[in-house]
């Protein structure tokens, strides 16, 4: 017996020093992945600064990043690396710019592509101004590197070089006091290798989710698609709303909708989104009973929309105007919740678990409550936002009720 317990202990020391050994090496290959990629970026930033020396490279970047092919106020560099500026390529510009280890044969046109194919070129919008107004004749930006490890939750600065290509660190929390490029990764791009049909670096495929997906570039290995994010308009619009009352979606048979959204302080923006990524992708996930007293949990459903980083910090409301569904109470019952998030990644593999009651309306019984469970699923990079209670009887003719995160407040009507 005490042999077969000390072999036992035996092979429990040995399957957890296997484990260690295995989440170590994967520990160190994904550092050394980083490090990699980092060292690629910085390559690609400093040949960058120095070859907006050159005739015609601002005007290409303003040029390529003002059409928002990505959607994101940036350039997917796969996408224009082969473009020409005056009688070269931009590959071949930043190629005779490169020193180092970048200085070698077709590193902007083959090595940059293949090891970092969804690297960005973006120009935030910041107070000191934007791509609109960038003065390509007399302002050459500093670039900013994003690392691979970035997370603007824990990250506080992050390297890059200045106009002159001086080494520098910036700032995570404060934003430039000039107009700034910055190299990283597209937050709004996914690759889709043609042979296999599998995603170059994770995250949803555009067969799963057809509607949101527009192909935008397309090589002889890789497939890319853009994730479609509604842009709302803009406007004042004012807070109204809040009170609880008659039931007025009794009254009517219109659809319910996410109405308009605004973030209650410049902090609270820059929480949601560092100026390093740039816009806003937001994310609203809505956790609601579709199939009445025979509900056995709940379902969900997303609602994308993107919003300009100034207007969020301004505390601009948008107009989202995405359409949920008819809420009856048979079906529906009385409440539902709607989660907000800032997307930071394509990937969903964040599951957020919640249990609440609900009422429903019977013909001929009455209210029949139960209490049901239901999953939302996130990326975890997405920056949460705060949550609310959506009850049938709130007000909900125009402008619906105000809801407060304590991030953001939104508001949710009935359409006229």
């Amino acid at each position: 017996m005490k042999n077969l317990f000390s072999n036992s202990i035996k092979t429990f020391n040995l399957k957890v020093h296997s484990l260690v050994i295995v989440l170590l090496s994967m520990c160190f290959g994904a550092m050394a992945q980083d490090s990699t990629t980092d060292a690629l970026r910085n390559n690609f930033a400093k040949a960058l600064v120095t070859s907006m020396g050159q005739p015609g490279v601002k005007d290409f970047l303003k040029t390529q990043i003002q059409r928002n092919l990505d959607g994101e106020d940036g350039i997917l560099y796969a996408n224009v690396a082969n473009l020409p500026v005056g009688s070269r390529t931009f590959a071949q510009v930043l190629q005779s710019n490169a020193t180092g280890s970048a200085a070698s044969a077709n590193y902007f046109a083959v090595t940059v592509i293949q090891a970092d194919p969804l690297l960005t070129i973006s120009m935030p919008d910041l107070d000191a101004g934007n791509v609109s107004t960038w003065q390509t004749a007399s302002l050459t930006p500093g670039v900013a590197v994003e690392p691979a490890s970035f997370d603007d939750r824990t990250t506080t600065t992050v390297g890059g070089y200045d106009s002159r290509g001086n080494a520098i660190s910036y700032s995570v929390a404060n934003d430039p006091t000039q107009i700034t490029l910055v190299v990283r990764k597209s937050e709004r791009i996914i690759g889709v290798t043609k042979a296999t049909g599998t995603l170059i670096d994770g995250g949803q495929k555009p067969s799963d989710f057809p509607s949101e997906f527009t192909l935008v570039h397309s090589t002889t290995t890789t497939d890319f698609y853009k994730k479609n994010y509604v842009e709302p308009r803009s406007g004042d619009g004012g807070d109204g709303g809040g009170e609880k009352n008659v039931c007025q979606r009794d009254q009517k048979t219109t659809k319910d909708e996410i109405y308009k959204l605004r973030f209650n302080s410049k902090d609270d923006a820059q929480y949601a989104e560092s100026w390093i990524k740039g816009d806003l992708e937001m994310e609203i996930g809505v956790l609601l009973a579709m199939n009445g007293v025979n509900s056995s949990e709940f379902s969900s459903l997303y609602k994308y929309f993107s919003m300009k980083r100034k207007d969020a910090r301004d505390g601009k409301w948008k107009f989202v105007e995405q359409e949920i569904l008819h809420w009856t109470q048979e079906t529906h019952g009385d409440i539902m919740k709607y989660i907000i998030m800032e997307s930071d990644e394509n990937g969903i593999s964040l599951e957020l678990t919640f249990s609440f009651g609900v009422k429903f309306k019977v013909p001929g019984v009455g209210d029949v409550e139960l209490t049901l469970g239901g999953t939302l699923k996130f990326d975890p990079k997405d920056d949460y936002c705060g949550e609310s209670f959506v009850e049938y009887c709130d007000t909900a003719n125009t402008p619906g009720f105000m809801y407060n995160t304590g991030r953001v407040k939104f508001h949710v009507r009935h359409r006229d």
